[in-house]
């Protein structure tokens, strides 16, 4: 499940949607320290084949299905101009142990 927060709809209205940019893919940085082992990116993209595809406000979203999985649910806020995306769950592999 995608969540859309109203700072992150009105964050991909502003800056997105003028340059017609509605397909995005989430992705999971490779971790390089602790802090960043659950940071996820928005990048314009489209579907890959292990993809879920998620509609939300008229904006498509692909996650890859494992990921998805570890997620549970992920949140699109912003602060400002810059997505933040959280998780229900960690999707650090060490902590499901």
């Amino acid at each position: 499940m995608i969540k859309i927060t109203k700072e992150g709809f009105n964050m991909l209205e502003t800056f997105f949607a003028p340059k017609g940019q509605i397909n995005f893919k989430i992705v999971h940085l490779k971790p390089t320290c602790n802090a960043c082992r659950d940071e996820l990116r928005l990048v314009p993209g489209e579907p890959e084949p292990n993809d879920e595809i998620f509609l939300e406000y008229g904006y498509m979203f692909f996650v890859d299905k494992k990921l998805m999985e570890l997620a549970e649910c992920i949140t699109i806020d912003a602060a400002r101009d810059i997505p933040i995306l959280t998780t229900k769950r960690s999707i650090d592999l060490r902590e499901r142990v």
